[in-house]
Parts: C-alpha cells; sequence; structure tokens
C-alpha cells in the first residue's frame, strides 16, 4: 500500500471483552447500564491497539489489560451515564 502524503497518520481504539464476547460502546442508558450490571463485581478485560503510518513505515501495538470492578451500584450505573 502506497501512502505519499509526508505527514503521519496515528489511529488508535479500545474495546471491552468479557466472557468472549466484544462490547460495543452503549447508545442508550438502559444499554449502559446493562453493560456496567454485566461488569459489575467481576473481571474483564480492556483491548487497545495503536497504529503509526509515517514515512512509508507502518508500526502497530497491542496492549490487553485485565482490569476488576468492584460491585457497582445503581445509583453509580446512572451516575456513569450521565
Amino acid at each position: 500500500m502506497e501512502f505519499s502524503d509526508p505527514r503521519p497518520v496515528l489511529g488508535a481504539d479500545t474495546a471491552v471483552s468479557v466472557d468472549g464476547r466484544i462490547l460495543g460502546k452503549p447508545a442508550t442508558r438502559d444499554e449502559a447500564v446493562a453493560m456496567l450490571s454485566l461488569l459489575s463485581g467481576r473481571e474483564h478485560h480492556v483491548l487497545t491497539g495503536v497504529a503509526l503510518l509515517h514515512a512509508g513505515s507502518l508500526d502497530t501495538v497491542q496492549s490487553a489489560t485485565t482490569v476488576v470492578f468492584r460491585p457497582i451500584t445503581g445509583a453509580e450505573m446512572q451516575c456513569y451515564w450521565q
């Protein structure tokens, strides 16, 4: 793939995985509360990838972090959405 623009291009994205399922971004408060309920009091994984394209070279890096949430109250879930 040729890319002739001399300016660097940086891209990154992060996803959350629980029980082998990737969670998307919640579109509604109800979806956010359902996701937070799923994560409450348990372990999940945060996956991040970063790519840098510059001067014809592509460099990438990925990381996976294990996160444990303490139990989250309903009020905290509502605050998070707001």
